[in-house]
C-alpha cells in the first residue's frame, strides 16, 4: 500500500469515526429521554386530560403568492426541525384573508404534530412554536394543533411527552393498519397515553434535556468542522503526492 492509500485510509476511518459518534449523540438523547419519561413511575393519562382545548387541525390549502399575502409554516418546519422548535424559517406566502386566518395564527408556546407523512418517524413528530402572539404566520391543514392546560403539563414537556418511546410505540401501532402515507386524526392524538410528571418536575426534566441537547449541539458543531477539516485533507494530500512532496 503506498502512503497516499495509507493517508486515504486513515482519513476514511476518521469519517467513520466522526458518523458513529453523531449517532451516538442522537441515542444519547433518546436514552435520556427513556430514563426521564418512561422509565420513571410517573401518573400515565391520555392526552385529552391534559389538553386545555381539543386538537385542531391547520388551515386549509391556499393559493400561493410571490408578493404580499401572510406567511404560512410548511410541513417540513416540523417534521425536518433539527430541535424541538418550530422552523418559521420554512414557510410560504398564501393568500388568505384576516377573517380566515386568524384561527390558525401561531401564538406562543403552542405545540404542533405532523398529522401524516410517509415516514413513519415523522408521524406525530412534535414542535413547539416560541414567539410574539402577534406573527401573521399561520399554519397548514398537514398540521395539528395542541394546546395543554399548564396547570396539568407544561408545552415544552409536552414536546418531549410525545418523543418519549412508549408514545412513539403507539404511534406505530396506528401506522400498522395504514397503507401509504401514515395519518393520524384528533381523536388518535388525544388517545395518546403520556407521562404526566407533576408541573415542577415537568420543569426540571426540560431545563435537564435543555442542557444535554445543547451539549450535543456543540458536539455536532465541532463534528462538522472535522467534517470540513477530513474533506479537504485529501485533496491537499493528493496535490503534495503530484508534487512529490510527500
Amino acid at each position: 500500500m503506498t502512503q497516499v492509500e495509507k493517508l486515504a485510509a486513515q482519513i476514511d476511518e476518521a469519517r467513520t469515526l466522526r458518523r458513529d459518534a453523531v449517532e451516538e449523540a442522537a441515542a444519547l438523547m433518546n436514552r435520556a429521554i427513556s430514563k426521564l419519561l418512561d422509565e420513571s413511575d410517573w401518573s400515565i393519562k391520555s392526552l385529552s386530560d391534559v389538553l386545555s382545548t381539543s386538537p385542531r387541525n391547520g388551515l386549509s390549502p391556499k393559493a400561493r403568492v410571490e408578493t404580499g399575502g401572510r406567511g404560512m409554516l410548511r410541513i417540513n418546519a416540523v417534521s425536518s426541525s433539527p430541535t424541538r422548535f418550530v422552523d418559521t424559517l420554512a414557510v410560504k406566502n398564501v393568500d388568505v384573508d384576516e377573517e380566515d386566518a386568524q384561527p390558525f395564527v401561531l401564538q406562543n408556546d403552542d405545540v404542533f404534530i405532523v398529522r401524516y407523512n410517509g415516514d413513519i418517524d415523522r408521524v406525530a413528530k412534535p414542535a413547539i412554536y416560541k414567539g410574539e402572539n402577534r406573527t401573521r404566520i399561520v399554519y397548514p391543514d398537514k398540521l395539528m394543533r395542541l394546546r395543554p392546560d399548564p396547570l396539568k403539563m407544561t408545552p415544552d414537556f409536552l414536546v418531549f411527552a410525545l418523543s418519549s418511546r412508549s408514545v412513539r410505540s403507539q404511534i406505530e401501532e396506528i401506522g400498522k393498519t395504514t397503507a401509504g402515507n401514515i395519518g393520524i386524526s384528533g381523536a388518535n392524538a388525544k388517545s395518546f397515553r403520556v407521562p404526566v410528571p407533576p408541573v415542577s418536575e415537568q420543569c426540571r426534566i426540560v431545563a435537564e434535556l435543555d442542557t444535554l441537547q445543547a451539549e450535543m449541539d456543540g458536539l455536532k458543531g465541532l463534528q462538522a468542522e472535522t467534517a470540513a477539516e477530513l474533506d479537504a485533507l485529501l485533496p491537499a494530500i493528493l496535490d503534495k503526492a503530484f508534487k512529490g512532496e510527500l
